[in-house]
C-alpha cells in the first residue's frame, strides 16, 4: 500500500496530511464495528464472538490458539486455502493473551464523533461477514452524513484476504477522492 497517496491509519482512515482528526481527510471501516459493547450482540456482533474472544484471551496456549483457529474458521464466507488459514492463526497468536483480552473487553462507542466528521467515509462489508454482521454498516451509515457503504457478495469478514483486488481498487479510488485538508 505504499502507492496511496496518503497515509493509510490501520483499521481506522486516511491521513494525508497528519492524523489528527480535523485533519483525517477519510476513514475506511472495513468489517469494523463504531460501537462495542454488551449491546451489540446479536444485533451487529455475532453472539459466538465474546465466548471466542474470551478463550482466545486465555493465558493457557492450547485454549487460546483453539479459539483462534475456531475464530478464524469461522472468518470467510469459503473455506480457506491451508496456508492462509495458518498464516492468519500464526498472525493471531502473535499478539499476546492481555493484548487480545483488552481488545474484547474495551467499551468504544464514536456514533457521536461520526455523526460531526464532514470528511468521507467508506464502509466495506462482507455480505456473508459472519463476525461483524452486515447490519452494522447500515448502522454506520445511518449516523454518518458522508458514509458510502459497499457490499463485498460471497465474502465474510476477511475481505483483504477473498477479494484483495477489489479492496485494494476501492481503497485506491476512495483515497483518490479525499481531499487534502488542514487544520
Amino acid at each position: 500500500m505504499d502507492s496511496f497517496p496518503g497515509t493509510i491509519l490501520p483499521g481506522v482512515g486516511v491521513s494525508r496530511n497528519g492524523g489528527t482528526p480535523s485533519r483525517v481527510a477519510g476513514i475506511v471501516y472495513i468489517g469494523a464495528s463504531i460501537s462495542l459493547d454488551e449491546h451489540q450482540v446479536p444485533k451487529y456482533l455475532a453472539p459466538a464472538f465474546p465466548p471466542l474472544a474470551e478463550r482466545a484471551s486465555s493465558t493457557d496456549p492450547i485454549e487460546a490458539e483453539a479459539a483462534i483457529r475456531t475464530f478464524v474458521s469461522l472468518c470467510s464466507a469459503s473455506p480457506l486455502e491451508s496456508a492462509t488459514f495458518e498464516a492468519i492463526v500464526a498472525s493471531n497468536l502473535l499478539t499476546r493473551p492481555d493484548v487480545r483480552a483488552a481488545l474484547g473487553d474495551r467499551s468504544v462507542r464514536s456514533d457521536d464523533v461520526l455523526t460531526a466528521f464532514d470528511a468521507p467515509v467508506l464502509v466495506i462489508q462482507g455480505e456473508r461477514d459472519p463476525i461483524v454482521l452486515p447490519a452494522t454498516a447500515a448502522a454506520i451509515a445511518s449516523v454518518s452524513p458522508t458514509a458510502e457503504v459497499v457490499e463485498y457478495e460471497e465474502v465474510g469478514h476477511l475481505p483483504m484476504v477473498e477479494a484483495p483486488d477489489r479492496l485494494c481498487a476501492d481503497i485506491r479510488a476512495f483515497v483518490a477522492r479525499c481531499p487534502a485538508r488542514s487544520s
